[in-house]
């Protein structure tokens, strides 16, 4: 079963771009073992040209991203053969088809021995310039769509 958390920005004082760049700088140093970040379209990467583009955003108070925790059942990930990248990744292609957008994220999984999880940040703008409004029913959609990815890959394997 797969969980996915919205986090918001909770302090005011720091500007949500600023946010937004401060969570991945954090995620990079708390944790230098784990795997590089990921995306749609490729692994072992660094957050800087994912800052450079939340940098070149219109907008960049609350519109400027999106901050989620993706859980997921460390036993059914034992059964599958699938790395977490794979299932996390396939997972938002099949909802970027499914909501027919094509949305520019960043991803760093943290594979701990009681939750694996992932750690994936939106920009509030997709890849062609156009901004993206999401809401608590879009993370029930990509929920859906990253769990039939892992029971399909677990039932398979």
């Amino acid at each position: 079963m797969i969980k996915i958390q919205h986090i918001p920005f909770v302090n005011n004082s720091v500007h949500p771009l600023k946010n937004l760049i401060n969570h991945l700088t954090y995620l990079e140093k708390s944790h230098p073992d784990q795997k590089p970040f990921f995306n749609k379209d490729a692994d072992n990467l660094t957050k800087t040209c994912f800052t450079r583009a939340l940098n070149k955003q219109k907008v960049k108070g609350n519109e400027s991203g999106y901050k989620l925790l993706i859980t997921s059942d460390l036993n059914q990930m034992k059964q599958s053969s699938i790395s977490l990248i794979d299932i996390i990744r396939n997972g938002i292609i099949s909802f970027e088809h499914s909501q027919q957008i094509h949305l520019d994220w960043l991803a760093l999984n943290h594979a701990s021995d009681h939750m694996p999880h992932t750690h994936l940040v939106i920009r509030g703008f997709d890849v062609n310039q156009n901004k993206v409004n999401l809401s608590p029913s879009h993370w029930k959609i990509m929920q859906h769509c990253i769990t039939k990815q892992l029971d399909d890959l677990t039932t398979h394997s």
